[in-house]
């Protein structure tokens, strides 16, 4: 599985050494890649498929959050998110020791964000609803990223777009 899903991005000692560590750890959050981390979590759900016994079942953040802006220009954001929007989004509802901060506080801060791209793994927008500058958003990622939003149910955000800073 690894070979077919990763083949093209990791040489066979890495390919051997991930088999080895998918049986005790949860790679798809730990593995110095960030880009793979959304790959491996779906290598390690086939690899628990197929062995349940030897591989541990892994798990998502799925988040339902509903995003209301405050001004026209805001609502463009809210409307068409992208994952660096969602990203910031998300860091303004947990404290500021939070993991992401504390890996991507300068970039958070700047018109370029991209490895928002591999804590976003995916996202779907439910729609507007009544409220043009509200919407509903269901984001998956890891569990690792948002673990402080756990019994959160309402936070504040400034958050903006890449290219957006002026």
């Amino acid at each position: 599985v690894l070979e077919y899903r990763l083949g093209d991005r990791l040489n066979k000692g890495q390919r051997q050494n991930l088999a080895i560590e998918l049986q005790e750890d949860r790679i798809w959050e730990e593995y110095a890649d960030l880009s793979l981390h959304d790959e491996l979590f779906h290598v390690s759900c086939m690899l628990y498929w197929a062995f349940p016994k030897n591989f541990r079942q892994p798990d998502i953040a799925k988040l339902k959050v509903t995003i209301s802006a405050l001004t026209n220009e805001a609502a463009q954001n809210v409307v068409n998110p992208d994952a660096s929007f969602l990203t910031r989004v998300l860091n303004d509802g947990m404290d500021v020791h939070n993991i992401i901060n504390r890996l991507f506080d300068e970039s958070m801060a700047t018109n370029s964000f991209p490895e928002s791209e591999h804590i976003i793994w995916q996202f779907e927008t439910l729609g507007t609803g009544e409220d043009p500058k509200e919407n509903t958003i269901t984001i998956y990622t890891s569990w690792n990223w948002v673990e402080d939003l756990k019994g959160i149910s309402e936070w504040e955000s400034s958050a903006f777009a890449d290219g957006q800073l002026e």
